[in-house]
């Protein structure tokens, strides 16, 4: 029978009294310098493929103008284009498969250190970057408080979360809706005019593109540092 007059107790998270002892700490080093990696890999890949427009905006421009050129030009041209589209498209995938199990991983890291009232699974960490319209909101939240609990340990929600995290999201959600509405725009120009504005709204990108994979690459690395930290004092505590 519980005593009347004892203090309330304060409940722990269902979340955490679910899945708090279902995960060992295993440090995210090795993940990290793969998805470093791969970023780095895009952002060259976004310079390859605004080089590639602009020559095939050079060559546009000429088609227009009535300049000559040549059959097999075109044909090089187009046979460019698609290589180095496949090629950043494999990149993209691979780096989202990757960016999506460091995410995993990093959030079960959370739950090794037994902290409390975490409001996110790390299935569900990745889970909500495909739920429609939520996608544009849960994600962050998730990234936000791996963000704090990495850095803040314990008393991590009275961690304050830092404009990396929010930077990087709102590029992130730029980038998205703006890829989406020029390949929805531009996927099949029915004229030379609008293949020339379609090739410059695709090298107009890589101004979101690049700035977000760098931040991306300070967001990992941040994360993966302070988990080390948090790591290393644990190991002290149980020492002591």
């Amino acid at each position: 029978m519980s005593n009347p007059y004892q203090a309330p107790q304060k409940p722990l998270s269902t979340v955490n009294s679910a899945v708090s002892n279902l995960y060992n700490y295993k440090n995210l080093g090795a993940l990290t310098a793969i998805t470093t990696a791969l970023l780095l890999l895009g952002i060259f890949s976004a310079g390859v493929e605004t080089w590639s427009s602009y020559n095939q905006l050079d060559l546009l421009n000429r088609m227009r103008s009535g300049m000559q050129y040549t059959q097999g030009e075109a044909m090089a041209n187009d046979t460019r284009e698609m290589a180095i589209g496949l090629a950043a498209l494999a990149i993209y995938i691979l780096t989202a498969i990757v960016f999506g199990i460091w995410i995993v991983r990093a959030h079960k890291n959370l739950y090794a250190f037994k902290l409390q009232r975490l409001s996110y699974t790390p299935g569900w960490a990745l889970g909500w970057f495909f739920v429609p319209i939520l996608n544009y909101i849960r994600p962050f939240q998730a990234m936000k408080e791996l963000w704090q609990a990495s850095h803040g340990g314990v008393k991590w929600d009275s961690f304050a979360s830092a404009n990396l995290i929010n930077l990087w999201w709102l590029l992130w959600v730029v980038n998205s809706i703006y890829s989406t509405v020029v390949s929805r725009m531009f996927l099949s120009p029915s004229n030379i005019d609008e293949l020339i504005i379609g090739t410059k709204a695709s090298m107009f990108s890589v101004l979101i593109h690049i700035p977000l994979c760098l931040l991306a690459i300070k967001l990992v690395r941040g994360i993966h540092n302070a988990q080390e930290k948090l790591a290393n004092s644990h190991a002290e505590m149980l020492n002591n």
